[in-house]
């Protein structure tokens, strides 16, 4: 039973990892615009989105009628914006079709791809086609998103087991305790690394064998999200390494390193998600840090609970449970609050609450957090009066738990209420 608890838990926090099928940079305008027809030839093509995007090695291309290139093969942000690409095309074109390419990547490090065609002159037939600009290796994409499922369950069963140790002192000189904690840390790490090498591959398109290509890895390493995910392989690293060292500090130490090591963490996952992109990043990037670290709290100590404390020591619970209750009613009321902050600042228009998927999403979320307090509540009530065995309330509020958890991993992937609503041009989707 309790493998299979653990084992729910650790699926529902894979579902929040996966990498978004939707793409959350939307195209807003192009120089020429697609599908027109200009007198006289461009000097070179523009494409503007809606946030900061960087560019793949497939960059923007340009194929006339007969899909030979016709720009110079420099792609860049040429007007210095960094949400604005574009590449500079051959002088003095003829008439005729002309075939735009693009691949780019978003802030929360989805690509989007697409093409569109303008004409100079007149237009004219476009003999054979560039291809699936919207593709990629659908294995790379599953082995990615495999990658970011261990991620977020190593995040909440190692960091989130790290913080409960500090609630539960003597846990740390349980081994079974510390063997899930030292697991998830382990898988934390494996993930980062697995997802800094395929990120490569996913964002520009390729397959495997592009893994080690040094042209993708630094698309990858010199990229906001690259960054983070390099700091956050580092950072954990570190903590496996000096694992036991951490465990045996005393009891002022040990609270004030794991208050360290969750702080950056957290900012390394807040730090490659939506928080860098738009308006307000110093704020948004402190709600979505609280917002996963509270997430990781509640989570980690709900594992910790019902993995270990039950089994090994429930002479514990009594003085346990209500102090990781005040500590979960804690984490819920900062995830209301940082997630309605982020609901506001992704879904940016009331219509767009009920007129999006995002939004329809948001509301279900607050309804799914609702319902967790109510549950929590009524099942510490049924605690303290003894109708209800204390494993069957722990199991109501993880059951809560993933549902609220099932909604978030479907707006981890979908695209924001703002964008979604805003959006003046279609984007292509790839992954």
């Amino acid at each position: 039973m309790r493998t299979r608890i653990v084992g729910g838990i650790a699926f529902a926090l894979l579902l929040v990892g996966a990498p978004a099928a939707s793409a959350h940079a939307v195209l807003i305008s192009m120089t020429p615009a697609a599908g027109s027809v200009v007198a006289t030839a461009p000097a070179q093509v523009t494409l503007r989105f809606q946030e900061p995007v960087d560019l793949t090695p497939a960059g923007v291309r340009v194929y006339d009628d007969r899909l030979r290139r016709v720009d110079d093969g420099r792609a860049g942000h040429l007007t210095g914006h960094r949400d604005t690409v574009g590449v500079r095309v051959q002088p003095n074109l003829g008439s005729g079709t002309y075939t735009v390419t693009f691949r780019v990547v978003s802030g929360d490090s989805h690509p989007v791809a697409g093409a569109f065609t303008f004409s100079v002159g007149a237009p004219s037939t476009v003999r054979g086609s560039v291809g699936d600009v919207t593709g990629g290796s659908r294995t790379v994409g599953l082995g990615l998103g495999a990658a970011r499922f261990v991620e977020y369950a190593g995040l909440a069963v190692g960091l989130g087991g790290l913080i409960f140790l500090a609630l539960w002192p003597a846990g740390r000189r349980d081994h079974s305790a510390r063997y899930v904690v030292r697991g998830g840390l382990i898988a934390l790490f494996a993930g980062s690394i697995a997802a800094l090498f395929l990120e490569g591959p996913y964002v520009a398109g390729t397959g495997w064998g592009s893994i080690l290509d040094g042209r993708t890895m630094s698309t990858v390493v010199t990229s906001h999200f690259g960054v983070a995910l390099i700091m956050r392989v580092v950072v954990v690293g570190l903590i496996v390494v000096l694992y036991r060292v951490l465990l045996d500090r005393g009891p002022y130490g040990y609270p004030m390193s794991v208050a360290g090591i969750a702080v950056v963490l957290a900012d390394t996952f807040a730090d490659a998600g939506h928080s860098s992109i738009n308006d307000n990043y110093g704020l948004a990037l402190l709600s979505d840090g609280a917002h996963v670290l509270a997430m990781t709290t509640w989570l980690g100590g709900l594992v910790l609970l019902v993995a270990v404390v039950l089994r090994c020591d429930p002479g514990a619970l009594p003085a346990l449970l209500p102090r990781f209750s005040r500590v979960a009613l804690g984490c819920i009321t900062v995830i209301a609050g940082t997630g309605a902050y982020q609901a506001i600042r992704n879904v940016g228009y009331w219509p767009a609450l009920v007129d999006t998927t995002y939004g329809r999403l948001i509301l279900a979320k607050i309804a799914g957090l609702l319902l967790v307090v109510g549950l929590g509540y009524l099942a510490r009530r049924s605690v303290l009066r003894g109708t209800l065995p204390i494993r069957r309330a722990l199991m109501a509020e993880v059951a809560t738990a993933v549902a609220v958890l099932v909604v978030t991993s479907v707006l981890v992937a979908t695209v924001p209420g703002k964008t979604d609503y805003a959006a003046i041009a279609t984007t292509f989707t790839v992954g």
